[in-house]
């Protein structure tokens, strides 16, 4: 609240949530934690501006060959098939408590997830895959999460209908 008196006149129209990743991987949390902290977030915005709208988005596939914890010094290791469920399943979860929620608040989902490309939006670099022919390189994702700006714009790209719908509601 008081960044919104402080820098919006005390309103603020539209909030853009893109409640991330770590709430998805649901080998060390629980799902229902999760969508729970997700409900309190939406509960306490709508109880600070009841006239205000909301923007929740999915979450992008994590990028395809990269252990999702690669960026991390997490000794955690899912397997491609384990992340891609969790992700699944969390974005279903999200898309499930907007839908319930949408008689009560002015929120929306948004599914940005099928608008990013997971092979081309993410940090890639060439490396060496055989300790034993050093020369010989190969592409590689060096972070399993988090896009390249051309991947935030990606998003961006998903959200702009609704932001715009959003505004004029």
């Amino acid at each position: 609240t008081e960044y919104a008196d402080k820098y919006c006149n005390g309103k603020i129209d539209v909030l853009i949530a893109h409640l991330g990743v770590n709430s998805s991987l649901w080998e060390n949390s629980n799902p229902n934690t999760a969508i729970s902290d997700a409900r309190t977030l939406i509960d306490g915005y709508f109880a600070d501006f009841p006239e205000g709208k909301m923007i929740i988005t999915a979450i992008p596939m994590p990028d395809e060959g990269t252990n999702v914890y690669g960026n991390t010094n997490s000794e955690n290791n899912i397997n491609r098939y384990g992340t891609v469920s969790s992700f699944l399943r969390y974005n279903k979860e999200l898309y499930d408590l907007v839908e319930e929620l949408k008689s009560k608040y002015k929120i929306s989902y948004v599914p940005t997830n099928v608008l990013f490309d997971t092979d081309y939006a993410y940090p890639k670099e060439y490396k060496s895959v055989n300790p034993r022919m050093d020369m010989f390189k190969e592409m590689v994702g060096v972070n399993g999460v988090h896009p390249t700006p051309e991947g935030s714009y990606m998003v961006s790209d998903a959200i702009l209908p609704v932001f715009y719908k959003k505004i004029v509601e």
